[in-house]
């Protein structure tokens, strides 16, 4: 997967759509053998993957239906692996054009990530915000600082 994204990033992007088949038939023929492996690899993980890859190669709609699929996959209580997984389902709403969705998943995993004090959850709602700013929605923007500010007084 770390190929199929540095290849989306460098560009290249039918060689990275032809890793990301080799590795959902690779991930097809395991035949629910497993590894033992410091983490798990499954049907989620690659879709997760594929999204940012797809992203990458300004594949947007094809993004959202691989982050849409790994959320459908992730058990209801890896709330904070969720919202990670909502930041890139925004990331391709947005870019996709639906504003409003990709708002609505930005604070929603902006208020998971308060919750858990995720750090790096929150440089990626940062992340978000830059985007919303450059593409001129500062409508959104202004809501995620008013999120921010309204978390930021709860917690005290």
């Amino acid at each position: 997967m770390l190929t199929a994204d540095a290849l989306a990033r460098v560009g290249r992007a039918s060689e990275a759509l032809a890793v990301l088949d080799d590795a959902r038939s690779l991930l097809a023929a395991q035949d629910g053998r497993s590894d033992e492996w410091m983490y798990d690899f499954d049907a989620g993980s690659l879709a997760v993957h594929a999204g940012t890859c797809l992203l990458n190669v300004a594949q947007p709609d094809s993004a959202a239906e691989a982050f849409t699929d790994a959320l459908r996959m992730l058990p209801a209580s890896c709330e904070r692996r969720g919202a990670e997984i909502q930041t890139g389902l925004a990331t391709a709403r947005l870019a996709c054009g639906e504003v409003d969705e990709a708002q609505r998943l930005t604070l929603t995993s902006l208020e998971t990530f308060a919750a858990r004090g995720s750090v790096a959850g929150l440089h990626r709602i940062r992340e978000l915000r830059v985007l919303f700013r450059a593409e001129g929605h500062l409508r959104v923007v202004s809501a995620i600082d008013d999120q921010v500010r309204a978390l930021k007084a709860a917690a005290v």
